[in-house]
């Protein structure tokens, strides 16, 4: 019998032989939450500069990047989408999730001497 419980479960089990004899045994399945992985930092930037995407959630961290740190620094060339994994303490669990980091272009500015 395979069995996923939602929650931390005891299971009991007696067993009785042809005797009559019995004998009990009691196993607790331990569920670990899942993570929740969220990503802060500011999403919104120039052309030219950096942010730092922070990830949070978890304990364990993998970016899209390649990066297994919590925190990245990006400065994308285009408008960019950036996932992360993250991984409970024990590691039995993990989730995902991703931020956009949208790329302003810098205005050109134009000027002209008025005669």
């Amino acid at each position: 019998m395979v069995v996923c419980p939602d929650e931390t479960t005891s299971y009991t089990v007696t067993v009785t032989d042809e005797n009559g004899c019995t004998n009990t045994a009691t196993v607790t399945v331990t569920v670990n939450p899942l993570p929740t992985p969220a990503i802060s930092g500011d999403l919104e930037i120039c052309d030219g500069e950096t942010t730092t995407l922070t990830a949070s959630g978890g304990t364990s961290y993998e970016w899209s990047t390649g990066a297994t740190t919590a925190s990245i620094n990006v400065s994308p060339n285009t408008t960019t989408t950036y996932s992360v994994t993250v991984t409970n303490a024990d590691g039995s669990s993990e989730a995902n999730t991703s931020a956009t980091v949208k790329l302003n272009q810098v205005p050109t500015p134009a000027a002209s001497v008025a005669t």
